[in-house]
């Protein structure tokens, strides 16, 4: 046998005799390692694969005996000793990814239990760069494929998570057959942050009803919404699941909603909104003469604030409900999408009797366009949970041209919505809906609160009376036909 023969063959027996032997002392194990180092690369060149990788599986095999060394010496040299393996195996799986991908997968899962900084980022690594190639792979197993992703999502940029999912959303990937089947998996395993969904159903149930430019749509829509959050290293692949998470929810519970939502009220960022709200919205969608109050939301979110309106929402659906007014959420892309949206919403539920617009700024040239008086009822009115949108040319004003004869209300400053800041009640025939602002100006908050108050009435079933009543010394001001008709200052 040639020296190069034999030493080849000495390490070869190291490795068996740590298998075996998992009770080594320190000197011993630190020897395996160091001969690991010197001699991993020369194993592939001189054995050939398959004895190649049947080292590497005796060192798998010797991560498992890990657990039941009593050694202290022994255990802390395992995950040393995985990263040697893996840094050797993540350059051969980049040089040659068909014949090495699924045994370093393999071998990682192997050394999942390892807890180790140095150990992950070589896993995270291998993992991100090929995770598409590997989920497409018919040879990996779903418990392998749970390991793979559960270490993405744990390590992954935001980047890559966003990239991942728009893979594993896109109807023509493999990943839209392999990827849903682990989400519920996750989501048992608090992975996803602090959601707690029940089995979600697989998201070919929406594939299968989307075309590839809404999926477009939807994952545009879901980075649009994080603002300047997604750009974030911490924190947005949790939120940006919860997108994911939710849509899957909603399809087990009304399988076809997505797609509805989505062309009937321009819906995309699903996570927004409580889902007994667009459960209900769904099964109302044939409903007509049945009072309703639209919320319409901006899809583009710059600082990530519409995410944590949900609670508020919520309140504001349960106050309504109680009333016998239905709540409609939409969302629209600017002012011509908000037009368009209301008068799809109008055409299928009948006339509107208020509109809250929840958005940052809407775009230029709003007085261009024109609103269909006839859909609103007679004492209809709009507001707008914006921050400077009553200043003076500002998107209230400007709103106020396209639809005549509405009172148009918003904040004038910078504000934020206080926590159960939607109150909704009837008070003597009058249908109220008041808005609590808390002010904001950069970093610092008054305790000073903001409170415009919207009247309407809902013809057959309200008296139609209109009346204002301000209760705070507060900037907000309403415009009608494009003139300044109250101001509360």
């Amino acid at each position: 046998m040639s020296p190069e023969k034999r030493e080849i063959s000495g390490v070869l027996q190291c490795y068996n005799d740590a298998l075996n032997a998992a009770f080594m002392g320190i000197d011993r194990a630190r020897a395996l390692v160091a001969s690991m180092q010197s001699d991993g690369p020369v194993l592939r060149d001189s054995l050939g694969t398959p004895h190649f990788l049947s080292t590497f599986d005796l060192i798998a095999r010797l991560s498992k005996a890990r657990r039941t060394a009593s050694n202290s010496d022994f255990i802390d040299a395992i995950p040393d000793l995985a990263q040697v393996a893996l840094r050797d195996l993540s350059k051969y799986v980049a040089e040659e990814p068909d014949k090495y991908l699924i045994p370093a997968y393999r071998l990682a899962c192997s050394f999942a239990s390892l807890q180790d900084s140095g150990f992950t980022a070589i896993v995270s690594k291998v993992f991100a760069e090929n995770f598409n190639r590997l989920m497409a792979a018919q040879e990996l197993t779903d418990k392998d494929a749970q390991v793979v992703i559960k270490h993405v999502i744990e390590t992954a940029t935001p980047q890559q998570i966003r990239a991942l999912t728009r893979a594993a959303i896109s109807p023509d990937s493999a990943l839209s057959r392999r990827f849903p089947r682990q989400i519920d998996s996750l989501l048992n395993l608090g992975i996803l942050g602090n959601n707690t969904y029940e089995r979600p159903e697989r998201m070919s149930a929406v594939l299968d009803e989307l075309t590839s430019e809404q999926s477009t749509r939807l994952l545009n829509a879901w980075d649009d919404s994080q603002g300047k959050r997604k750009d974030r290293s911490k924190g947005s692949e949790a939120i940006y699941f919860e997108y994911f998470s939710t849509v899957c929810r909603l399809e087990q519970l009304r399988p076809g909603i997505t797609k509805y939502l989505i062309d009937n009220y321009g819906i995309l960022a699903f996570a927004r909104y409580p889902l007994d709200l667009l459960t209900e919205q769904y099964d109302t969608r044939e409903e007509k003469d049945v009072p309703y109050t639209i919320l319409v939301a901006a899809r583009h979110d710059h600082n990530g604030a519409m995410l944590f309106l949900k609670d508020e929402i919520s309140c504001f659906h349960k106050q309504a409900k109680a009333l016998g007014i239905r709540l409609k959420i939409c969302e629209a892309e600017n002012l011509e999408g908000i037009i368009q949206t209301t008068n799809t919403v109008a055409y299928h539920h009948g006339q509107i009797s208020c509109v809250l617009l929840v958005e940052h700024e809407l775009d230029a040239g709003i007085s261009e366009l024109e609103w269909d008086r006839s859909i609103f009822t007679s004492s209809a009115v709009i507001g707008l949970i914006s921050c400077f949108t009553g200043a003076e040319n500002g998107t209230a004003q400007l709103l106020s041209l396209t639809l005549q004869d509405v009172d148009i209300h918003a904040p004038d400053y910078e504000a934020y919505l206080k926590k159960g800041g939607i109150q909704f009640d009837e008070d003597d025939g009058v249908l109220n809906i008041r808005v609590l602002f808390g002010y904001g100006e950069g970093n610092y908050i008054t305790e000073e609160d903001i409170l415009y108050a919207l009247t309407s009435s809902t013809e057959g079933r309200f008296n139609i009376r209109t009346s204002s009543v301000n209760l705070y010394d507060v900037p907000t001001r309403v415009y009608r036909n494009g003139q300044l008709v109250r101001d509360y200052i």
